[in-house]
């Protein structure tokens, strides 16, 4: 399963056969992968390139706290790319984990 974490917080799980183009509609515009920098979960994240910019975006400080750095708009976490499948992978116990604990504080 992956993640989507809403700027007020809220996490949903979506399947992990999610498509980028579903992924992209998520996140509200194109679709860039950003790693985490700090605590090396593993965990990617998906975030609308352009949100910082955009009017009405909010900050979305449960992702940012998760990946170490400011993201804005809802955000599409997921695991590790596989690149023998090309695709991410599901996000794992731990990396949920991570997850439900940065959404609780």
């Amino acid at each position: 399963m992956f993640a989507l974490i809403s700027t007020s917080g809220n996490v949903i799980e979506l399947s992990d056969d999610t498509t980028f183009d579903s992924i992209r509609v998520k996140v509200g515009g194109y679709a860039e992968l950003v790693h985490d920098r700090f605590n090396d979960s593993g965990i990617s994240a998906y975030v609308d390139e352009d949100a910082r910019m955009k009017t009405g975006i909010e900050p979305n400080p449960v992702a940012s706290f998760i990946m170490g750095v400011p993201l804005f708009g809802d955000v599409v976490m997921v695991g590790l790319y596989d690149s023998n499948e090309e695709r991410d992978t599901a996000l794992t116990d731990e990396q949920w984990r991570i997850i439900r604990e940065a959404s609780n504080s």
